[in-house]
């Protein structure tokens, strides 16, 4: 039995998993930067249910019509598997960048006040 069996589906076609990984950083930014530009618009919104799934049926929609894609030029699992680390990659690029800092060093120092007793 040959040692790399496991290597195959990773070698078998890189350009289609360099594709498939970038492809998955577009559509996770797509997908989760209009899902935090809906969740800023939905305090001023006059129907905020309807733009909430107006805003889930189109991000869906997205998502699963690049899995579609995907699947239709040659994408096995491994390529899914690649597209939905872009996807996850993005998420977490997403909320780092839009989330305020919760680092001790970005808080600021309270300190007691002074006693002015001699």
């Amino acid at each position: 039995m040959n040692a790399s069996w496991w290597l195959a589906p990773w070698s078998s076609d890189l350009s289609l998993s360099v594709a498939a990984l970038l492809g998955g950083l577009v559509v996770g930014w797509a997908f989760f930067y209009g899902l935090l530009r809906t969740v800023r618009m939905l305090p001023g919104s006059e129907h905020p249910a309807r733009l909430l799934a107006l805003s889930l049926v189109m991000r869906l929609a997205l998502l699963a019509g690049a899995g579609w894609l995907l699947l239709q030029v040659g994408g096995g699992w491994v390529q899914i598997l690649l597209a939905l680390v872009g996807v996850m990659l993005m998420r977490l690029l997403i909320l780092r960048r839009s989330l305020p800092s919760t680092s001790p060093a970005a808080q600021p120092v309270s300190r007691p006040a002074r006693s002015t007793r001699s």
